[in-house]
């Protein structure tokens, strides 16, 4: 690997955990219902993830570290696209901004595993873009 690849993954996963601030953002902008209490939780416990994965891609640039944190992006981006509806519209700009940022980090991630990533990590890192894709879709983005 590369000896600039893990700074470079690093700032590229950097994105990612303010990904997950801004859908907690968004859900103070909802009515305040059982269910987006759990969507907060959920981008509470991403954005901790995703802060972790990002601290261990600045020392260990390894394709399970990227894939792992694409992985999450994807997830947060899906929860951004499920829950916008019941946002308000300052919230549902703040979850497009979400998942926005998180498909740019699933973008990256494809971008950053090189010519010949495992096989098994290149198919979960195409998942996980599909997925941030589809969300920005059916948030009237098109990609």
């Amino acid at each position: 690997m590369d000896e600039h690849r893990p700074r470079k993954t690093g700032e590229l996963l950097s994105a990612a955990p303010p990904a997950a601030e801004k859908l907690l953002c968004a859900c103070r902008h909802g009515d305040d219902s059982q269910r987006l209490e759990m969507v907060r939780e959920l981008a509470r416990d991403l954005r901790c993830q995703l802060e972790t994965l990002s601290v261990l891609a600045r020392s260990e640039a390894s394709p399970d570290v990227l894939v792992e944190a694409a992985l999450r992006c994807g997830d947060l981006a899906t929860l951004a696209a499920c829950n916008a509806a019941s946002l308000s519209p300052c919230g549902r700009r703040l979850a497009l901004e979400a998942a926005r940022d998180a498909r740019e980090v699933t973008a990256g991630v494809l971008d950053a595993l090189g010519e010949k990533p495992p096989e098994n990590a290149l198919r979960d890192a195409r998942s996980a873009d599909w997925r941030a894709s589809l969300a920005l879709r059916q948030l009237g983005v098109e990609t």
